[in-house]
């Protein structure tokens, strides 16, 4: 079973995600997919084709350079995005083929703005109030325009929550996401049989 994990920046997502690895569940997270994917010969002529010199000095993609050219041109990053999203979502199938009969969450945070809900079995959004995200996301260093302009480039959770199976809400302590995680993982396992 292939199991779509997805939520706005700063919702807990990847938190989420290792609490399932920790219940039982084969994941994997799409960004780290792309971020093995810069590292083929064959992604990075075509990554650079089309941005121009996004290396860093050993050679490797640099995906602050790629961040900041992509970041307002909707342009570039559909084109980037219709680049990389096949070979993310081909290394996601095999992942799902490789563990037959396990349930496979993957942390894909465009997974409604790329038009991949389709894609997966199930889909898990995690959710929070943006007073949540905010706080998050400032001990981390960002300032509040750049949570606001990133927030603002994904599509609301209100838009979200009609085509999700299930929601976990992160604005709880984290043993009681834990709890709802195992429960969720228990209820995945369930219907599998």
């Amino acid at each position: 079973m292939l199991v779509g994990l997805t939520g706005n920046f700063g919702a807990g997502k990847s938190t989420v995600l290792k609490m399932f690895g920790r219940s039982g569940a084969i994941t994997a997270d799409a960004d780290e997919i792309v971020s093995g994917l810069y590292k083929r010969d064959d992604i990075k002529r075509s990554v650079i084709n089309l941005l121009g010199n996004v290396r860093k000095d050993n050679g490797n993609i640099d995906k602050d350079k790629i961040s900041k050219i992509i970041f307002n041109n909707k342009e570039l990053k559909g084109q980037l995005e219709a680049l990389l999203h096949p070979y993310v979502f081909s290394e996601i199938v095999s992942l799902n083929k490789k563990y037959p009969g396990n349930t496979v969450v993957v942390e894909i945070p465009l997974l409604f703005e790329t038009g991949y809900r389709t894609k997966v079995d199930v889909v898990i959004l995690v959710h929070c109030r943006r007073s949540t995200i905010f706080g998050r996301l400032r001990k981390k260093g960002y300032s509040d325009s750049e949570i606001e302009e990133r927030l603002s480039r994904q599509m609301p959770d209100s838009e979200k929550t009609d085509h999700a199976d299930y929601i976990i809400n992160t604005d709880k302590n984290i043993e009681a996401i834990e709890e709802e995680v195992k429960m969720i993982y228990n209820s995945l396992k369930e219907k599998k049989k």
